[in-house]
């Protein structure tokens, strides 16, 4: 039997208790990986008092991502429970060949197979509550991403401690260094996921960067402060939501399958706050994607609120906003909608790109218009003319000045460019204009911005600013990809 040290217990106990997460007796399936988060659970979990009357199993998703390296960890997690006389579930799952649409991240595609299969397995097993080991640190990131998206409350709420009263997080308020303290004075052992240490995602460069900084700067307790902030965010937005039952019920004059329809007068005499609550939920409730959402898109349709005359405009996920006289429509839209899958005239978008580091890539996926824009640094010889060469899909630039996270977003009105070779400035509308790139497609084209210079209107003119000469290094190279064989028509040909 492990030792727990009695703060790690005080901390885990008054987690379960406060809520609810597991009764005396109950069926309990632990997802372990392998790693140092999903181990400590699993051992905790056998050593509670809460839970020692429990049923206790395993269960392992290998997600072939990592080659030999997952199959190790399979392997692993299978001697850990013959070890401890545990049932195990395993399952193998090619998670590159599970597509599940526009704009949907392999990470994304992995969290959802690997969700179906923990939900799969308790069912058919009789489980009761699945255990998850994010701890206080996940959730600190979570917030500090959610926050760097400029997420309102809802984001910032971070990781549930329980989510649908079935999948249960006993470890989120134990910091990291609580759990390895934990492993390494009971001589335990674990498997590393090497990944977890290549910054070449947002959310490893804030666990491996900005955290620490963080922790240096004001409080080792940070990851604790801010998941208690996580929790007062959280248990704030229920209460909200509860709040606002009465209003959506008033506000809101039809709820059919594909289609709902708002009182505009009505929303428009709500506060603000108010207003974008009652879209997102509505917007839910068409089942469409939050994530897949910012700030622009509420506030193109609360602009649609001020007209008094009709418009529209489109959303992420096929969804269309309408304003027909006293009413706000949102439609969703077949995913083929228009002859030639012509790009619909959205509320616009911004994202952020990441630099990628060493020889990683960073990449956005623009599901607005099918379109992936990738990032990745080069080296050159002293011979520079390559790199300076008019390429429509691929362009280089000097990284040592340029300001980290790139914009890409949609045009706005009086943007202009500084094209490379050619003395002063353009409209990148004009610019789209002489391309014969289409209305609704203009709207939506892809521009590439750093610290207000805009470097690439994407495809067709590459700007003057941070040019590659013989000295430079080190070289960004970005490049344009159509995101299936549907839009493979959006990239210019190559002469």
């Amino acid at each position: 039997m492990v030792r727990l040290p009695q703060d790690l217990q005080r901390k885990v106990s008054e987690t379960i208790r406060r809520h609810r997460m597991i009764r005396p007796g109950e069926a309990i399936l632990v997802a372990v990986s392998g790693g140092t988060d999903s181990v400590a659970l699993l051992h905790i979990l056998l050593a509670l008092p809460e839970t020692r009357t429990c049923r206790i199993g395993v269960a392992h998703l290998n997600h072939r991502l990592r080659g030999t390296a997952s199959d190790a960890d399979a392997a692993f997690v299978q001697s850990l429970c013959e070890k401890l006389d545990l049932p195990v579930f395993t399952s193998s799952i090619d998670c590159r060949n599970h597509g599940f649409g526009k704009g949907v991240s392999l990470e994304d595609a992995a969290r959802r197979i690997r969700y179906a299969f923990l939900n799969r397995t308790a069912a058919a097993n009789g489980y009761d509550r699945i255990a998850l080991g994010h701890q206080a640190d996940d959730n600190a990131e979570q917030v500090l991403l959610a926050l760097f998206r400029g997420s309102g409350i809802h984001g910032a709420a971070g990781i549930p401690p329980i989510r649908e009263g079935k999948i249960v997080r006993p470890l989120i308020r134990v910091q990291r260094s609580e759990i390895l303290d934990f492993l390494r004075s009971n001589e335990l052992s674990w498997v590393e996921d090497e990944t977890n240490r290549a910054i070449v995602c947002r959310r490893n460069a804030v666990r491996i960067d900005i955290l620490p900084l963080l922790k240096r700067t004001f409080s080792k307790a940070v990851p604790e402060l801010l998941s208690r902030f996580a929790e007062i965010a959280l248990d704030e937005d229920e209460w909200i939501e509860t709040l606002l039952e009465p209003e959506y019920a008033t506000i809101i004059r039809c709820i059919a399958p594909e289609e709902i329809r708002i009182s505009a007068g009505a929303l428009l005499s709500c506060h603000p706050a108010l207003q974008r609550r009652i879209l997102l939920k509505a917007l839910t409730t068409l089942r469409h994607h939050r994530q897949a959402l910012d700030f622009t898109h509420v506030e193109a349709i609360r602009a649609l609120l001020e007209r008094h005359e009709s418009g529209s405009c489109h959303l992420p996920n096929h969804v269309s906003v309408l304003k027909i006289q006293d009413d706000i429509v949102l439609k969703r839209l077949p995913p083929c909608s228009g002859r030639h899958r012509e790009p619909l005239r959205t509320a616009g978008y911004r994202h952020l790109l990441e630099q990628p580091i060493s020889d990683g890539i960073s990449s956005i996926r623009l599901s607005e218009i099918g379109l992936e824009i990738r990032a990745h640094m080069v080296d050159h010889s002293k011979d520079s003319e390559p790199f300076r060469r008019n390429h429509p899909n691929k362009v280089f630039f000097d990284a040592r000045d340029l300001a980290f996270p790139l914009i890409v977003r949609s045009p706005l009105p009086g943007d202009r460019i500084r094209p490379f070779g050619m003395t002063g400035s353009r409209k990148v509308r004009k610019c789209l204009i002489d391309a014969k790139i289409s209305r609704d497609r203009r709207a939506l084209w892809p521009i590439v911005e750093s610290d207000g210079h805009i470097l690439w209107v994407c495809g067709l003119r590459r700007s003057a600013f941070f040019p590659v000469l013989k000295e430079t290094h080190p070289v960004l190279c970005l490049s344009l990809h159509p995101m299936g064989p549907e839009n493979r028509s959006l990239i210019l040909r190559i002469p």
